[in-house]
């Protein structure tokens, strides 16, 4: 019982971290290529104010809409789960 609390509590914030920082640069690289950079995750480009919309998806003062990075992060977790979904229902 005790060793399953300490890898617990040890395991699971970095299983977290790993899972964010995936979501998070998966996010990077997808948004910009599929809306043809319409859409960017934050942090957004120097010299542009980003007005806060609604959660998590934020306007910029060019007119593009820009993400937060934890919704980045969520949407692109939720991506690599579609993706394994769809390879383990065809195969």
């Amino acid at each position: 019982m005790p060793v399953e609390a300490i890898a617990e509590f040890f395991l699971r914030p970095i299983f977290e971290v790993i899972l964010q920082l995936i979501g998070y640069f998966t996010a990077r690289i997808l948004f910009p290529l599929i809306s043809f950079g319409l859409v960017t995750v934050a942090p957004s480009a120097k010299g542009v104010n980003v007005y806060p919309k609604w959660h998590g998806f934020n306007r910029s003062s060019n007119g593009n809409l820009v993400l937060h990075e934890e919704m980045g992060a969520l949407i692109g977790i939720l991506f690599w789960f579609t993706c394994i979904g769809t390879c383990l229902y065809v195969y």
